[in-house]
Formats: structure tokens, sequence, C-alpha cells
């Protein structure tokens, strides 16, 4: 994911929008160029949170950086993120990261939805999504239990992510987590065919 960040600036993107960004730090750390723009949208509480986290760390962006507060739950958020700069003219690249997860299908639509409708020709977007088969998993069952018993609950899972994706307007490249894994180091088990591993109805 980060990779995509950097690609779409060297691409000569300016615009990164950052959906449900939590403690994200890619403002800071990345390449971005200074004359980009990085929206990161959460939570109010959220984003305050980190403000305290970055201002105690005297931390700069490498970038313009603007924090807007949403709620990703209503239909009112992209005029939020228009009214403080966002550009639909102009390409932007969307990263939802760590987030598909936690909503249900009909929400996972919508964000696609609102993303799609943001998005000026030639954008991307950034997303990861867990298989139905690792929520249906024995092997994982007692983390989800865990999680839940926490009031945490994981909603939503696709084998086919390419369809659900394009059903919404986005045209998928999927890579498995485990080769990127590999990539950088932390899967050195050999990786198997994405395909092998996807339930007979995938």
């Amino acid at each position: 994911m980060p990779g995509s960040v950097v690609a779409a600036a060297i691409d000569g993107i300016r615009q990164v929008v950052m959906v449900a960004t939590g403690m994200d730090t890619r403002a800071f750390r990345l390449p971005i160029p200074a004359n980009a723009t990085v929206f990161e949208l959460d939570e109010a509480p959220v984003l305050a949170e980190k403000q305290t986290v970055l201002d105690r760390q005297h931390a700069t962006p490498r970038c313009r950086r603007i924090a807007v507060p949403v709620d990703l739950a209503t239909d009112s958020w992209p005029e939020v993120l228009i009214s403080q700069g966002f550009d639909r003219a102009s390409r932007a690249v969307f990263v939802a990261e760590g987030l598909s997860m936690y909503l249900d299908e009909d929400e996972n639509a919508r964000l696609l939805d609102h993303l799609g409708a943001l998005a000026a020709p030639a954008s991307c977007l950034g997303i990861d999504m867990v298989s139905h088969d690792y929520l249906e998993s024995p092997a994982v069952a007692p983390f989800f239990d865990l999680a839940r018993s926490r009031g945490v609950y994981w909603r939503f899972g696709t084998n086919d992510p390419e369809t659900f994706l394009a059903a919404h307007g986005w045209r998928a490249a999927v890579t498995d987590i485990f080769v990127v894994g590999r990539r950088f180091g932390r899967w050195p088990p050999p990786v198997s065919p994405r395909r092998s591993r996807r339930g007979p109805n995938a």
C-alpha cells in the first residue's frame, strides 16, 4: 500500500485521501511532494488524539496535510471533504486500509460508490479485503470470539474482490497479502497461488 501512494505521486497525482486514517503517518514518512495534499478522514476524537501524539513528537508533514473530521457511516462526508479543498476534477489516490472488514456488505458498497463519485478519471484506490473463507475458518474462530467479546466485529469478506469492486466502478488488480509480505521479507514460507486457497464457490 505505501508503494501505491508513492507511485501515484511519481505519476503526478497530488491528492491523497486517507479513509479512516487512524494513526497513519504517510504524510510524514513517505516521499510525497511538498505541493501534494493529504486529506486524513476519521472521527474527530481519533484525529484529536493523533494530533496530540504528533505535537508531542514535534512532527512535521512532508506535504500539505488536512485533517477532516467526519462520520464515514453517513452519506454527507464527501461534501465535507470537498469543503476542505478536495478537487473532484483532479486525480486522487484513495487509501482505505484496515476498514472493509469492519463494515457490512452494503456499507462497503456505499463507500466504494462514494469514492467512485469523488474520483476523477485515472484516480486509483488502495483497499484491503479479507476472504470470506478466512472469516469462516475454524482456525481463526477463537480470534473472532475474543474480538466479539470486546465489541469488535469483522462483518465482511469476499473470495472475489475483483467482481465486488467492478460492481461499484473500480477495476481491480488484486495482490495477495502473502505476496506483499514476502516482498518485504515478512513471509518466508513459499506462497501458494491465490486461487488454490479459494473455496469451491469462489
